[in-house]
């Protein structure tokens, strides 16, 4: 798994979490539907930092558009299936050990790390290996749901270091699928070729994995570098300074208040829920005026993202739809399916 400052990344999270609302040593499925997609968002925030979170979630058009819609609407109604037909069982302890997992430690809540391997056992597979599976889930933790040219898949052992994979699912715990094949994730103090290319709490900097303070540690008026670091501290904007003949510099400069003058950054100088409008990269204008993020079904939008509520899909603000709302196409639903001009959730192989 990438890193989450990887700034035009797809919002697909799973296996992240934060604080419970209890003390108690297990959870119901309906409070972990609720409390799982609201902890995901402060667990980046806990790991990554207000810089990454800010581009990730705030880019996304808030926590509920980049998670918890599409948990809401397509993984928990999958869940229930599986667990209708007996593939699947929901673990009430193992559900509060998840969460308390990713409180301890969010930061291994990608690359099959501890928190995420817990997050993987709250909904326990029933299916043997060579059996039918539609999910992950309904084969346990050991194993995945591989699938060919059909579905249902079989579940199959998950690979070691080395073998082949397509997701990081498909990797023993500890390891990340990378470029097709499972991998040590690059860990802090391994070698890297791209700043989002390290685990979750290490960005790439110099041709090495840095914990983000070692990173995220450009002052105002300082120098900072989009694509190899150092970024800018955390409430600062690494914005574009010149453009040359070698290319553009970037420079960090202090967040500016709602309607002020800006300048192409990331993450905006702007308010949450603002952006810096009138800027054109293309014709090298990067002056521009923090105003409202469209908040309108149909608006024009680009990678500042749209209100919350709305999704940004090839350019034009959607509003996300629940399941059972009128659709006309699948990107406006949060389960990603529209089908009769209604938005449903994914149904199994053989439901």
């Amino acid at each position: 798994m990438r890193n989450a400052f990887v700034f035009a990344a797809p919002v697909a999270v799973a296996l992240l979490a934060g604080c419970p609302s209890t003390n108690s040593s297990s959870i119901t499925a309906d409070q972990f539907d609720t409390e799982f997609p609201l902890a995901a968002c402060a667990a980046i925030e806990a790991c990554a930092g207000e810089t990454v979170a800010r581009v990730f979630i705030d880019g996304a058009g808030g926590c509920d558009a980049a998670f918890g819609a599409a948990y809401r609407n397509a993984a928990s109604p999958a869940y229930d299936q599986a667990i209708a037909r007996g593939t699947v069982t929901f673990d009430p302890v193992q559900a509060r050990a998840c969460l308390d997992a990713l409180e301890a430690g969010p930061c291994t809540l990608s690359n099959n790390g501890t928190a995420a391997l817990a997050c993987q056992a709250v909904f326990a597979g029933t299916q043997p290996a060579g059996g039918a599976c539609s999910l992950n889930e309904e084969c346990g933790v050991e194993q995945f749901c591989q699938f060919t040219t059909a579905c249902p898949g079989t579940c199959q052992a998950r690979r070691t270091s080395g073998q082949s994979c397509t997701d990081e699912r498909h990797c023993v715990g500890g390891l990340t699928c990378t470029d097709g094949t499972c991998v040590a994730p690059p860990m802090v103090g391994a070698g890297c070729t791209e700043l989002g290319g390290c685990t979750l709490g290490a960005l790439c900097t110099g041709g090495q994995c840095r914990p983000h303070a070692e990173v995220l540690v450009g002052t105002e008026g300082g120098t900072c570098n989009l694509m190899t670091g150092p970024l800018c501290m955390d409430g600062l904007s690494c914005v574009v300074d010149t453009v040359g003949a070698g290319g553009a510099t970037f420079v960090c400069r202090a967040a500016v208040a709602a309607g002020a003058v800006c300048r192409l950054g990331v993450p905006a100088q702007c308010p949450v829920g603002q952006a810096c409008t009138e800027t054109n990269a293309m014709r090298l204008d990067f002056d521009g005026v923090c105003a409202p993020v469209p908040s309108t079904e149909g608006a024009a939008c680009d990678l500042s993202g749209c209100a919350e509520g709305l999704r940004c899909l090839d350019e034009v603000c959607l509003r996300i739809r629940e399941n059972g709302e009128a659709c006309t196409e699948a990107g406006q639903c949060a389960s990603g399916q529209c089908d009769g001009s209604v938005c449903v959730a994914p149904m199994l192989c053989g439901s």
